[in-house]
Parts: C-alpha cells; sequence; structure tokens
C-alpha cells in the first residue's frame, strides 16, 4: 500500500508539501503540483478523505521547541512573549516543549510536537546539525522553521543571522590598529550561538592574514559571574590582552566589573555581541555588534502566519549583524 512519505519521497517533497497539494492550499509552485500529482498517478496513492479532513481539524497547534542552552540568552523571555502573542492573535494552542543541550533530547522534542499534531513547530536548536535537521523537514508532516540556523537545502525553512560582513569589518579594524592579544570570551560549545561567532570570526581571520598568534578563546558561560571570573583570571595571570571581545552582553558586564575592580592603567579595547540591543551601552565606550534576535523571531512567526492562512511563501530575509564603532 502507497503511503504519502512513499509519494513525498518519490517527488522529493516534504510530507507537507504533499498535503498542501492533496488540500488545495495555493502554496506550492505549479512545477512542484505537477510533480506530486504526477507520482500520485504513477504510485497509485489512494487519497484517505477522511484521515485527510481529521488530520486537518487537528493540526491547531503551533509547536515551539526551546533547547535548554537558549534558557541562558538575553532574548528568551522575548521569544516567549511573541510566539504567546502570536498563538494568541491566531487562536491556536502554543505546546512549548524544552530540551537539554543535546541532540537526541531536542530529535525526542520534535517527536512529541509532532504527536502533539502541529502544524508549523519553531524550533531554536543548539545541538542538531543542519543536515539532520533538513531531513526533519523532509519527512515530517508539520511545516517547520528553524530560528538562527542555516540551511544549505530548503533555506525557506530557515532564518539566521549571517553575521560576516560585521565581523570581517571588526577583523579590519583590529587589523589596521594592530590590536595583538585579542581574547574571546563566550561558550564554544558546538551548535551554540557563539560558537558560529567565532566560525565567522576564524573566517574573516584567515581571510584578512590576521594570525592564529593575535588571538585566543576563554571558554566561559553566557553569563555576570563567569565574564567576571574570566578577565579576572586574565588579568592575574599577567596576559596582555589589547582588545577583549565579548559574544554577549551579561559577559560584558562581568567582563567591566573585573576591569573596574582591578583598576588597570590602560583598558582594553571592549566589543561586545548584543543579543537584544540595550540602550545602556550607548553610554559606555564599547563597540557594539547588535544582533536583532526579536526580529528573527517575528520573521519566523510572520512565515508562520503565511501558512496558517495558506498564503505563498516569501523569500527568506538576510538579517546582519551591525557593528557600532565608538571607540578604537
Amino acid at each position: 500500500m502507497v503511503k504519502m512519505t512513499d509519494v513525498a519521497r518519490h517527488a522529493g517533497v516534504s510530507i507537507a508539501t504533499v498535503s498542501r497539494v492533496l488540500s488545495g492550499a495555493n502554496v506550492v509552485s505549479p512545477d512542484t503540483h505537477k510533480r506530486v500529482m504526477d507520482v500520485i498517478a504513477e504510485t497509485g496513492y489512494a487519497i484517505n478523505q477522511t484521515a485527510q479532513s481529521l488530520s486537518m481539524q487537528s493540526a491547531e497547534n503551533i509547536g515551539l521547541l526551546v533547547s535548554e542552552a537558549v534558557y541562558k540568552t538575553r532574548y528568551f523571555p522575548e521569544l516567549i512573549r511573541l510566539t504567546t502573542q502570536f498563538a494568541q492573535e491566531h487562536n491556536k494552542k502554543l505546546i512549548i516543549t524544552d530540551a537539554r543541550a543535546d541532540a537526541e533530547d531536542e530529535r525526542q522534542g520534535i517527536a512529541r510536537l509532532e504527536n502533539q499534531q502541529c502544524a508549523v513547530i519553531l524550533i531554536m536548536s543548539v545541538s542538531m546539525g543542519s543536515a539532520e535537521l533538513g531531513r526533519i523537514i523532509e519527512r515530517s508532516a508539520a511545516d517547520i522553521i528553524l530560528i538562527n540556523k542555516r540551511l544549505i537545502q530548503n533555506p525557506r525553512h530557515a532564518i539566521w543571522v549571517d553575521y560576516q560582513p560585521c565581523i570581517l569589518r571588526l577583523v579590519e579594524m583590529l587589523t589596521r590598529y594592530e590590536r595583538d592579544d585579542i581574547a574571546i570570551l563566550g561558550d564554544f560549545s558546538p551548535g551554540t550561538p557563539d560558537c558560529e561567532i567565532i566560525e565567522q570570526f576564524r573566517c574573516a581571520a584567515r581571510k584578512l592574514k590576521l594570525p592564529r598568534s593575535k588571538y585566543h578563546l576563554v571558554p566561559c558561560a553566557r553569563n555576570f559571574q563567569a565574564g567576571r571570573m574570566a578577565m579576572s583570571g586574565l588579568l592575574s595571570g599577567k596576559k596582555s590582552v589589547s582588545a577583549v571581545i565579548t559574544c554577549n552582553t551579561e559577559i560584558y558586564d562581568g567582563v567591566s566589573q573585573a576591569l573596574s575592580e582591578q583598576q588597570i592603567p590602560v583598558s582594553p579595547l571592549l566589543i561586545t555581541f548584543d543579543e537584544i540591543y540595550d540602550p545602556v551601552l550607548e553610554h559606555q565606550d564599547v563597540n557594539v555588534v547588535v544582533i536583532n534576535y526579536p526580529e528573527l523571531i517575528r520573521e519566523a512567526l510572520h512565515k508562520a502566519a503565511a501558512l496558517f492562512h495558506n498564503a505563498p511563501g516569501t523569500d527568506t530575509k538576510v538579517f546582519r549583524g551591525n557593528l557600532i564603532l565608538r571607540t578604537f
């Protein structure tokens, strides 16, 4: 017996796409629609109208998978506020499931949301790779949208920050003003936002020929106390540091506190990545890379709304960090 999964596999599309073709939703390109219908004709797939109807009626939920590491980010409260507001505005039930910073736990979380008949699932994964998430998108009956995860295949299902332009400019400035002994503080565990930042920094450093010996990584948790202790450790070790880059503003606050306590004659150049623009930073001598995570979340919800209303999909926007230079 031919199943919908067989049709999706032979047509090279997701189960959700096959479902939209069968329901008559005007969100599929003519070429894709024809390919799916041709496969249905070739395989003799029999549409189960009763099952399809029940599926359409029950898929009134929106799912949100949040990995444990996201709890520690500054934008987490905004994520919950915006998704809750979205669910209320569209008369949907919001189902939130969490997962440890572990790929298997994230897989189980996605499966739980699929079992809850979610029409759309928003995923903020820090542990699963893009390739595996792409495969889940292909076979899932739900429409899945990834927040801050780059996809090569099915890019319309992903929204991410392109750090490269601002990091290139940052490395260019560090090189031009001969800032040696650069310390970069953050949580560099695989899949974390800080890991993406450091990978982009390494790429920029290679491109602009900034020697690897000029910068070093200082792993620390994404909070004030960890930043303070990491900076205190650098200073007590008599390590010469001409520039400090922190991957979020909570680490930066801890670094600032440590510098204030040590009362060193010349403070290093400070650069921080700001996940939600903090107006307090406007009055401090710090260079800021602003990352507008609320806009990423709004764009993800905009895509979800289009799917709920059977509207045509829109091209994915490119979000870029904005480097604000104050001191160099």
